[in-house]
């Protein structure tokens, strides 16, 4: 939203563990860990990711909500931003696609 709104960006970003695809028609491979995961399984996903869209929001190709949605000319723009991933973890495939998008927009990664 930052880069959207001209606002100055941080020196860098961290990632822990993010939600960078919220679209539940989007399928991962690890989405499926989320079919049995007692912390994070899909209901809980579904829940959060509708708490922050307005009322009848669409989370469809939302990319403030799902950063892997943003255009390219975007993400060229985001500074450094290093993501960190588990390995059993429902949102592990898109945060490995999300990091793929911004080596290909030419962020360091």
């Amino acid at each position: 939203m930052a880069i959207l709104r001209g606002f100055q960006l941080p020196d860098g970003i961290l990632l822990l563990y993010p939600a960078t695809a919220t679209n539940s028609n989007h399928f991962f491979p690890s989405n499926l860990l989320a079919l049995d995961d007692q912390l994070l399984n899909f209901a809980l996903l579904r829940y959060v990711t509708l708490a922050f869209l307005r009322k009848g929001g669409d989370p469809t190709n939302n990319s403030l909500l799902s950063p892997i949605y943003a255009p390219e000319e975007i993400l060229a723009k985001f500074p450094p931003t290093k993501l960190i991933l588990a390995e059993i973890d429902p949102l592990r495939d898109a945060g490995l696609y999300f990091a793929y998008k911004l080596k290909k927009a030419g962020v360091d990664t």
